[in-house]
């Protein structure tokens, strides 16, 4: 996965996983697969929670607030440490922007 372009995110901006990209949980980290062009990508403790979390759609604060309450930390350092990989994973196509 490469990323293209950082995305400023809003507190309220609703995000929710697509359909084009496959996973599964190994070892605790889930991996992922690309349906239309096989590239796989395996996420780490941190990655594999925010996309079991994007189940259902969230907006990035809810996101942020899980997070901090999960791994002890202030909800606005959680949403700094996920904006890398949840622009990542807008700019692959794994997820998007949902409706409001």
């Amino acid at each position: 996965m490469t990323a293209k372009t950082a995305t400023v995110l809003m507190p309220d901006t609703k995000l929710q996983r697509t359909e084009d990209w496959l996973s599964t949980v190994s070892n605790g980290a889930v991996i992922m697969m690309h349906g239309a062009n096989g590239r796989f990508v395996a996420l780490n403790e941190t990655g594999s929670r925010i996309w079991a979390l994007l189940e259902t759609p969230l907006t990035v604060k809810d996101i942020g607030a899980r997070l901090a309450e999960e791994f002890e930390i202030s909800p606005e350092q959680a949403v700094a440490d996920m904006t890398p990989l949840v622009n990542l994973l807008l700019d692959n196509g794994a997820i998007a922007r949902a409706p409001a």
